[in-house]
């Protein structure tokens, strides 16, 4: 199988990441049921959900146009789905990935027959994992957290730089006042 992200390999994800489907706002995205439906966000009530639609083409790739058409989605292959503000894990970005480990409907589907195949429905209440972020009133991924509670759906988590840089840029600072100050003597 393919790149299989994980909390410790965060910084490849991004050049790893081969997308079956995506939403953007604005969204043109028309490869919906005849080519009609954009991908969008509905919102219901209080409820708000993300429809899209790509097929599985035979040979494995998607129809989508925000893939790339040439990714292979391997049969048995999991799928995830990756939210971020920011293609860079710095202290501003926010990024949620999370999966279902226990529901193989979250892994794509061997394509047959010459056709299309069905798209594939991957619900938020199937997910039990986050890798990095908190799904369904659980944390389970990386990332700081400070809030405790578990009244949540999706929880995107910060990148906080690690205690090291910041040893380093206080010993560089220091370096410089006492190189500044034997400069005045």
């Amino acid at each position: 199988m393919g790149f299989t992200p994980t909390a410790s390999n965060y910084s490849e994800w991004v050049n790893n990441w081969m997308v079956f489907d995506a939403v953007t706002s604005p969204d043109t995205d028309t490869s919906g049921a005849g080519g009609t439906q954009a991908d969008a966000f509905i919102s219901v009530g209080v409820n708000s959900r993300f429809v899209g639609t790509g097929f599985l083409e035979t040979g494995q790739t998607s129809t989508s146009e925000d893939s790339n058409g040439t990714d292979v989605f391997a049969a048995g292959e999991q799928a995830y789905v990756f939210i971020r503000n920011s293609d860079t894990p710095d202290e501003n970005a926010e990024w949620l990935l999370y999966t279902s480990s226990v529901d193989n409907s979250w892994e794509f589907p061997q394509a047959e027959g010459g056709q299309s195949q069905f798209p594939a429905t991957w619900y938020v209440s199937e997910a039990d994992q986050a890798i990095w972020g908190a799904v369904n009133g659980t944390v389970t991924g990386g990332g700081p957290h400070t809030d405790t509670s578990t009244d949540f759906v999706l929880r995107t988590h910060t990148f906080v730089p690690e205690p090291s840089s910041f040893f380093l840029l206080f010993i560089g600072l220091g370096a410089s006042l006492t190189r500044r100050s034997r400069s005045l003597a």
